[in-house]
């Protein structure tokens, strides 16, 4: 059995009618059968919902169970180093339940409604490039990343392969 120090940072979306993508983090070691941690070595873990309109203030214990996971590549923690990384979450009530604001259950049951049609699902991510003083080689740019649907963004320091955008666009 192998043993990995990590951080794991989860992330789902809270109840208001414009969901935003709430964060919490945890430090642990999982213990796993695999050479990599999988979504499977990934403990639930419980939050207070009644501050992400997803519980009242009398009962207000959510799970979060992770159904995806990905290395952190942007982590700047040295001490954690590439043990980082990112659980994405759906929410549920403490009896199992699907919670209301999980939308992504209510997609899981239409895609198996419709599991013989070919449905493709479309993600939109713009990206504003600020502050490069050398478009023939972009290779790290400072890029300015909406995350959100929400008004507010989120401005990330990363890596951005965009293979020869630049030159189509004339800049």
């Amino acid at each position: 059995m192998s043993e990995f120090n990590c951080k794991l940072e989860y992330l789902w979306l809270d109840g208001y009618e414009t969901p935003n993508i709430r964060s919490k983090t945890k430090y642990t070691t999982i213990g796993t059968d695999n050479k990599f941690i999988t979504v499977d070595d990934i403990p639930e873990w419980g939050f207070d919902g009644s501050s992400t309109l997803q519980a009242d203030g009398g009962d207000s214990d959510c799970i979060l169970q992770p159904v995806k996971v990905y290395p952190n590549t942007v982590d700047d923690d040295e001490s954690i180093g590439m043990n980082s990384f990112i659980v994405l979450c759906e929410v549920y009530d403490t009896k199992g339940g699907v919670h209301p604001s999980n939308k992504r259950a209510e997609l899981r049951r239409l895609d198996e409604a419709y599991s013989g049609s070919d449905m493709w699902f479309g993600i939109e991510q713009e990206i504003h490039f600020h502050e490069c003083e050398d478009w023939s080689s972009l290779r790290v740019v400072r890029a300015a990343f909406i995350l959100s649907p929400t008004a507010r963004s989120v401005l990330l320091w990363c890596r951005c392969r965009c293979s020869g955008h630049h030159q189509k666009s004339g800049v």
